[in-house]
C-alpha cells in the first residue's frame, strides 16, 4: 500500500485517453492542477487534486447541457 497519492503524466494520458499536450493545455487554460515540484523526469500530479478537477469539469459540463436543454 502506497501512502503517496500521486499519478504520472503518462498514467493520466492512459486513463483519460488524451495526449500529453492536452494536459499542458488544460493546465494553462482550464485550471488543471499543476504538477508537483519534484526532480522526476516525468511530471507527477496529486491524484486527489486531479480527481477533484475531473469532478468539477463533469459538473460544469452537466450544467452547460442542462442550460442548453432549457433554452
Amino acid at each position: 500500500m502506497s501512502i503517496l497519492n500521486i499519478v504520472s503524466r503518462s498514467q493520466l494520458c492512459h486513463e483519460l485517453n488524451c495526449h500529453r499536450d492536452s494536459i499542458k493545455r488544460w493546465i494553462k487554460e482550464e485550471g488543471f492542477p499543476e504538477p508537483l515540484p519534484c526532480p522526476a523526469r516525468e511530471p507527477l500530479f496529486d491524484k486527489t487534486e486531479v480527481n477533484s478537477w475531473i469532478r468539477g469539469q463533469n459538473t460544469q459540463i452537466a450544467g452547460e447541457v442542462q442550460n442548453e436543454q432549457n433554452l
